[in-house]
């Protein structure tokens, strides 16, 4: 069930919205400002966390946490590492939301802390309220992942900061943007090529990242040698997907994190988030576990799908930061959360290339050359027009997110 349980009944039915409990965060009511302002200041922080929680993050692990302060009205947002537990040699539990191969320094998990925090700031600015954020200076240290049996090292990581205050008297965010956050959902199928976006969507873009500073370079397929660069990316994304299914490290990781159509699992990405049915989905999902050999057309299809996603893109982005750090993760977070829910207010489809950002020598020798600046990319971004309307991925149940 959704955490505000109230008279509210205010919401629009998705029918994309998949039955069972690990769906259910996403019928959260889609509160009127007048529903908002009567709920006891306690359920209005809650509310805001659940919006929270509905950000997009790295293969699906929901890495956050967040503490409810009713006393100083207030939201903490942690970093929430998971556990890695070896209780007896035979028994081991990995239940870590930072992945160590993957997300090695915790670039990508803080990057989605900022997307959490990005939707709070949303949900804030639509009810009309005054919103002190602060984004902490993080040791990169402690982001990292837990790679160590029982390490007895912090488990939260305190990254961030959301203050509550009083209306500011003017409406920051209209309700099709508010809404975007319940309708958001990764698109990762091809999209029509051709299709331009325009102007003041791209000023939008560029003024988001601005005021989060930020970078970002903004690849259009109707400009001719920024149509070269975008196929260029999609032959580097071709092969960075091949190494991935075809290195076992990498292979094992990603089938923990791989879900059937029909999951039960709060966590992970099921195939028909990558427009696999489910016939599809169960071969590379038995493949990846080593049950039965990936076919070649299974292998090959999942490899060409980022390649052509990213050639039929209108836009490819590349968010970049001047120092490698946690705060300015959280600071692209954000910033990719709020393109990605304009994004989708627009009627658009968006899906995230972390690997080409995340790899060092894939960073250094083929992304940033494509860049105007030295900053570090930290992470790439496809828009585009799509065919059909993806479904969501599963959530933890509200209460399983916050600190504990």
């Amino acid at each position: 069930m959704s955490p505000i349980e109230t008279e509210h009944k205010t919401r629009h039915e998705n029918p994309d919205i998949k039955p069972g409990p690990n769906y259910e965060i996403w019928n959260t009511p889609q509160l009127l400002p007048q529903e908002f302002k009567s709920l006891q200041p306690e359920d209005r922080l809650i509310y805001l966390a659940t919006l929270g929680h509905l950000a997009m993050s790295t293969h699906n692990t929901q890495p956050w946490a967040f503490e409810v302060d009713k006393e100083n009205n207030q939201i903490d947002i942690f970093l929430d590492k998971g556990e890695l537990i070896n209780r007896e040699e035979d028994l081991v539990t990995d239940k870590r939301r930072v992945l160590p191969l993957s997300d090695e320094i915790g670039r990508q998990s803080s990057i989605s802390i900022g997307c959490a925090v990005a939707n709070m700031i949303v949900g804030a600015e639509y009810y009309n309220l005054n919103l002190e954020t602060t984004i902490l200076e993080v040791d990169g240290s402690l982001v990292k992942p837990i790679v160590e049996f029982d390490q007895k090292e912090e488990r939260y990581v305190k990254m961030a900061s959301i203050k509550m205050q009083k209306a500011n008297g003017s409406h920051n965010i209209d309700r099709t943007t508010f809404e975007s956050m319940f309708t958001r959902r990764v698109n990762r199928s091809i999209y029509k090529e051709g299709y331009q976006v325009d102007s003041i969507f791209v000023d939008k873009c560029k003024k988001i990242a601005s005021e989060n500073t930020v970078s970002l370079t903004l690849l259009s397929n109707q400009k001719t040698f920024d149509r070269k660069r975008i196929n260029f990316i999609g032959d580097k994304q071709q092969g960075a997907d091949s190494y991935v299914v075809n290195n076992p490290k990498f292979r094992d990781e990603l089938a923990k994190w791989f879900k059937t159509n029909n999951t039960d699992s709060f966590l992970g990405m099921p195939g028909d988030t990558f427009c696999l049915d489910d016939k599809k989905t169960k071969d590379v999902y038995n493949g990846l576990l080593g049950n039965s050999k990936l076919k070649a057309e299974d292998l090959a299809g999942f490899i060409q799908m980022g390649k052509k996603g990213i050639e039929s893109s209108s836009l490819v982005g590349i968010i970049t930061t001047e120092r490698d750090c946690p705060e300015n993760w959280v600071r692209a977070g954000i910033t990719l959360q709020k393109i990605a829910n304009l994004t989708e207010a627009n009627n658009l489809g968006f899906a995230v290339h972390a690997a080409l950002a995340e790899v060092n020598w894939v960073s250094k020798l083929i992304i940033k050359p494509l860049l105007l600046e030295k900053h570090r990319p930290v992470i790439l971004f496809r828009i585009g027009e799509p065919f059909n309307r993806e479904v969501h991925s599963p959530r933890l149940p509200f209460n399983n997110i916050l600190k504990k």
